[in-house]
């Protein structure tokens, strides 16, 4: 059998525990009753805390919805002002009271609940002390500025009834009654009620005697009898002695006054007409009884020298719709009697009164034509456009046909070179080219062609102004248009037939290189990786640099023109990517397609599209013209052994059809000291504009 252990030390983590021998289990009741009772009291007062809290809480709720109530600045009662304020706070205790019962109503069982109900009926009366306060200063303020406004009214009133004696006491008389009734309500002082009544007697008079002189005309004459008639009236009669002495101080400051006015305002009305005359404007007619009120006998000059600034600004307004030469005559014109006057103002120096005005006048007319002929030069569209001379370009081919009609027209006027487009149109254009493919860019090019409707100055013009940031276009738009073919050469050989490419191909390449060029996002999608090869530059001057030595510019344009056909003739050929080595057959073809043939014979390049013999017969004959024409006596048959022919270009670098005789460093010349120049397009010419 197991033997049981022994109790009698137990070791508990080290420390000796000794046990009672003898160990009851049975409850003491006693000690049971005390700790229930302990339990309870213990409930108790947790309960009670949480009365207490939850009665404060209530309190708080209820603080935090008055205050709200209250100050709430979108909605609280102190910010409601005038009739708003009395008409609410009723609606704003009800809510207060009906706040309070549902607090209240949380609260049953609470043993605070009589408490909550004491403080809260004290915290309702403090509520409703400041809706009263706030209520009873809205109703002040109303009852005053309401009372204020009758009396603006009233003093209105006064001045309107100026001329009725009866009416002005009787509105007087109620005036007073009312304030006697606003100052009893009030509670004011009799002594202050007194200094009021002085106070609006004299202010409401007054305003009478203002009514009374705003509807008189008041000159310098008139203030005698204008006095005397004022002393006899009640107005008048109801001023202080020391009122009546400064009103009649008033109103003979307002006569001199008036005077003043009358200067001042026919002074402003002409430094705003002649705003408007220096721009050609013809201002309001301004009445010679204006002049002689301010100027007296001298109003007749006045107005003369004013009808003189209207009649400049006639002119110059006409200035807008007249040819260029007609506006020049205003620059050289001499308006002195007897001299050749291009217009209606003219001056006669035995009449030194206005000589002096209309020689200035004709200076301010002239600034204006000098302006308007500088606006033309530099913009000559925007000019037209400014005088009418052409509508809103929604860029139709109907309008576009229109405008180039018009051009034509404006050129001549103006005396200037052809535009078609205004600068900010060019600008809009080309940024629409800019941002389109190369095949709406081709079909852009046909409606422009289609417009000039075979004015080759006019497309030209229109191929200027867009392709300036665009060359690509330009010169594409140029081979579209060439006088002188529809085809060229782009590779000879000895043995079998010349390639040739038509120009609408050509151009194609040009504008499809150009898009493959642009920058990432902006070019044709479907082409990636296209890269111009190393050294190009110097491989194009080695073949073309040489016809460009005397025109740096138009090389530029071609030399960016040449890559643009070569890279989109290595597109069409599926062979561009990753090139870094010239193909030296391509770019010689990408030259000769692009700039057009060489002269073999003169070594020059022809115009595009134009080929050997027809180039090398128009020069020769054209020669034996000019040199029969100077009466030289002899003719060379080997023309390009003695001289060495230099083309003149256009804007986009293409030759156009002009060719200078270079001869040592200068040009040749005819017997009149002019240039000679030869034009293998349109026939024999000299100019006197020339390459230094």
């Amino acid at each position: 059998m197991a033997k049981i252990p022994s109790f009698g030390n137990l070791q508990l983590g080290g420390v000796n525990t000794t046990l009672p021998g003898v160990v009851s289990i049975a409850p003491d009741v006693h000690k049971l009753g005390d700790g229930l009772n302990a339990v309870a009291d213990m409930m108790l007062q947790k309960k009670r805390e949480d009365d207490q809290l939850q009665y404060q809480k209530a309190l708080l709720d209820l603080d935090a919805f008055g205050n709200d109530e209250l100050n709430n600045p979108e909605s609280g009662y102190r910010n409601l002002k005038g009739e708003n304020a009395l008409n609410e706070a009723g609606n704003y205790n009800q809510r207060y009271t009906d706040k309070i019962a549902e607090i209240r109503e949380g609260l049953k069982g609470n043993s605070f609940l009589d408490k909550f109900d004491l403080q809260t009926k004290d915290m309702q009366t403090s509520y409703t002390r400041q809706l009263m306060v706030h209520e009873s200063q809205e109703q002040s303020a109303l009852a005053l500025k309401t009372m204020q406004a009758s009396m603006d009214v009233a003093m209105v009133n006064a001045q309107n009834l100026y001329g009725d004696q009866t009416s002005l006491a009787m509105g007087f008389d109620n005036l007073l009654a009312r304030m006697d009734q606003f100052s009893q309500e009030q509670g004011m002082p009799e002594e202050i009620r007194q200094a009021q009544k002085e106070q609006i007697t004299q202010q409401y008079f007054s305003s009478a005697l203002d009514g009374w002189i705003a509807h008189t005309e008041l000159t310098k004459g008139s203030f005698a009898s204008l006095a005397g008639r004022m002393k006899k009236s009640l107005a008048y009669n109801k001023l202080s002695e020391i009122n009546k002495a400064k009103y009649m101080l008033k109103l003979d400051s307002m006569i001199k006054h008036q005077g003043n006015v009358n200067k001042d305002s026919l002074a402003l009305d002409l430094t705003n007409a002649w705003a408007m005359q220096q721009r050609g404007i013809e201002a309001e007619n301004i009445p010679l009884a204006r002049f002689n009120a301010v100027y007296g006998s001298k109003g007749q000059r006045e107005y003369d020298a004013y009808q003189d600034k209207q009649a400049m600004a006639r002119n110059i307004g006409a200035m807008q719709n007249m040819p260029t030469s007609e506006i020049i005559k205003f620059t050289q014109e001499d308006i002195s009697k007897g001299g050749n006057s291009t217009a209606d103002l003219t001056a006669d120096i035995s009449h030194p009164n206005n000589f002096a005005e209309r020689v200035y006048l004709q200076s301010i007319r002239a600034k204006a034509a000098v302006a308007l002929l500088k606006q033309r030069g530099q913009d000559p569209i925007a000019a037209a456009y400014q005088a009418g001379e052409v509508e809103d370009l929604d860029f139709s081919p109907e309008s576009l046909e229109k405008r180039a009609t018009q051009a034509v027209r404006i050129s001549q006027d103006y005396q200037t070179p052809m535009r078609v487009f205004s600068d900010a149109e060019a600008k809009k254009i080309s940024e629409m080219v800019d941002n389109s493919g190369y095949a709406q860019q081709l079909n852009l090019l046909q409606v422009l062609e289609k417009a000039s409707n075979g004015n080759d100055d006019a497309y030209n013009a229109m191929l200027n102004d867009i392709g300036m940031p665009n060359p690509a276009f330009a010169v594409a738009g140029s081979i579209l248009n060439s006088p002188s073919g529809r085809t060229v050469d782009v590779n000879n050989h000895w043995f079998k037939a010349n390639d040739k490419l038509d120009k609408q191909t050509i151009a194609g390449f040009i504008l499809k290189g150009a898009e493959a060029l642009k920058p990432t996002g902006r070019g044709d999608s479907s082409v990636k990786g296209v890269s111009l090869p190393g050294k190009w530059v110097e491989d194009f001057d080695s073949q073309a640099g040489a016809y460009f030595a005397d025109d740096p510019e138009s090389k530029l344009v071609l030399q960016s023109a040449v890559m643009n056909y070569y890279v989109g003739k290595s597109i069409s050929m599926g062979n561009y990517v990753d090139t870094h080595t010239i193909n030296s057959d391509l770019l010689k073809e990408s030259i000769n397609a692009v700039t057009g043939e060489k002269s073999q014979r003169y070594n020059v390049r022809m115009p595009w599209g134009m080929d050997e013999q027809t180039f090398t017969s128009n020069v020769e004959s054209q020669y034996l013209q000019i040199v029969k024409a100077n009466g030289w006596g002899e003719t060379h048959p080997y023309l390009e052994n003695r001289f060495q022919l230099i083309p003149a270009t256009n804007k986009n670098g293409l030759p156009d059809g002009r060719y200078f005789f270079k001869v040592g460093n200068g040009f040749l010349a005819d017997k009149d000291g002019q240039t000679v120049v030869i034009d293998v397009l349109r026939g024999v010419n000299s100019i006197k504009d020339i390459p230094e």
